[in-house]
């Protein structure tokens, strides 16, 4: 988990990958936005549905979603290894 300024200074850095003059007057010129969430404050089901809206979007370059690293990928189900994240895990493969 990253402390409150790791956090704001990861912010920071998409900001500048995504708005080069983050200084700039009125909206930018390409709408974007982002969003953050303590993932372990999410209760399981939040957390497994959290984890695979995350690698629906990580695709392989044949066009199929990429599961994240086992290692990521337990870390960020923390406590969520419940009968819905095994579930869940079971709907990826079939998937």
């Amino acid at each position: 988990m990253a402390t409150d300024a790791e956090h704001d200074e990861l912010l920071d850095r998409v900001v500048t990958v995504l708005c080069p003059d983050a200084e700039h007057d009125g909206p930018c010129p390409v709408p974007w936005a982002t969003t953050s969430v303590a993932g372990d404050s999410l209760p399981p089901p939040e957390r497994v549905a959290l984890v695979e809206a995350i690698e629906e979007t990580n695709w392989t370059a044949h066009g199929d979603p990429e599961r994240l690293d086992p290692p990521l990928r337990t870390r960020l189900l923390g406590a969520a290894t419940d009968t819905a994240a095994a579930d869940a895990d079971d709907d990826v493969r079939a998937g």
